[in-house]
């Protein structure tokens, strides 16, 4: 019996996150996809709806728990566990330690006052692990990492129930041996999934690489420009450029798609080619359609704007044959410099956008900026 037992809670809980882990990175997927839509860079945004969702989760089942008790009561307490783990593991900001912290603390002290001994190891460990993160950095051997950070929680806080008094030993026993073999089980999981992600050459250059123009994609530039834009202090320069070929999709409509693609190709090569002239630390990336960005570390709005009038003049200059014509392209640009006042690299990026929102109502084939 007590055999059945332990094999119906690991079965239970393994299957319950491996929906549950599902759910995550599919949620996750659809943030990032949005976030680019919306030219948003911060990652606490990215990760930030899929927390809420398991904590939100983590809520409903402790609402599931009420009238519960014996087996049943503990196998859910511990899908909360577990859930909480995962979350943890999976947190990057502040923002989603703090919501794992109030969930843990609505969640866990509402069905006894001696929960209060449970919350403790919980929520020492959202700080440890936050701290943690932060320091190490990707120094870490995550798998290691994240087995010790789990099998450290899921060991005190079935400790400290017993200790309370709450749960006996077998039951104890019981949790744990599920806890560890459901962890142990989305850890492999996922660490496969990782390294089959990384297996292939070609999946990391299509992880921050464009397909059809191989400059770098929006992933790239979102992890490029935050990490440029951190480590940029307010009285240095950093001048970021938005481009958008003007009337893209009239040749699209015209030519048809293949001399679309052929646009794309030559004018990323164009515009990558002019600006490793200039200097070989300037990054050329395709950020959406026909939308480009570059950005340039200590230049000046001044000198910016005569590299994108430069650019400018190459752009009309270019000829791409397609159906017996030459098709002469144009390009609209908006740019800014970082502020002090800008709280974000999103808030720089932004602004750059609308000044190449700008430049399109003015007529296109210009470059607009905070200067203008």
């Amino acid at each position: 019996m007590d055999v059945i037992l332990a094999i119906y809670n690991i079965v239970m809980a393994s299957f319950f996150m491996i929906g549950a882990t599902t759910i995550f990175r599919l949620v996750l997927r659809r943030t990032e996809l949005a976030q680019m839509r919306q030219h948003q860079l911060k990652l606490s945004i990215l990760e930030f709806p899929a927390i809420l969702l398991l904590c939100l989760t983590v809520l409903a089942l402790r609402l599931m728990t009420m009238g519960l008790a014996g087996p049943d009561f503990w196998l859910i307490v511990n899908l909360q566990l577990l859930l909480v783990v995962y979350g943890i593991m999976n947190s990057a900001s502040l923002l989603s330690y703090q919501t794992l912290a109030v969930t843990v603390i609505l969640s866990f002290t509402t069905f006894h006052w001696h929960n209060f001994a449970m919350i403790g190891p919980l929520l020492l460990s959202l700080v440890v692990v936050y701290y943690l993160t932060k320091s190490l950095g990707q120094r870490a051997n995550r798998l290691r990492y994240h087995a010790t950070v789990a099998l450290v929680i899921g060991i005190i806080t079935w400790m400290a129930l017993k200790l309370s008094g709450l749960v006996t030993w077998f039951e104890m026993t019981l949790m744990l041996i599920a806890f560890v073999v459901t962890v142990g089980m989305v850890l492999v999981q996922g660490d496969q999934l990782n390294k089959e992600r990384q297996a292939s050459s070609q999946l990391e250059q299509a992880a921050r690489h464009d397909g059809l123009t191989s400059v770098k994609n929006w992933n790239a530039f979102r992890d490029d420009f935050e990490r440029e834009f951190d480590r940029t202090p307010t009285d240095q320069l950093l001048t970021i450029t938005t481009l958008d070929i003007d009337h893209f999709k009239a040749i699209n409509d015209q030519y048809g798609h293949l001399t679309g693609n052929q646009v794309l190709v030559t004018f990323a090569n164009l515009m990558t080619e002019l600006l490793d002239g200039y200097n070989a630390g300037y990054q050329f990336y395709r950020t959406g359609g026909e939308e480009f960005t570059f950005f340039m570390p200590q230049t000046s709005l001044e000198q910016a704007h005569q590299i994108g009038d430069a650019c400018q003049r190459a752009i009309r200059a270019l000829k791409i044959p397609a159906d017996k014509q030459l098709i002469q392209l144009t390009a609209s640009m908006g740019m800014t410099t970082k502020q002090a006042f800008d709280e974000d690299a999103t808030a720089t990026f932004q602004r750059a956008d609308h000044y190449l929102y700008l430049a399109k109502q003015q007529g296109r084939n210009r470059v607009v900026s905070s200067e203008n």
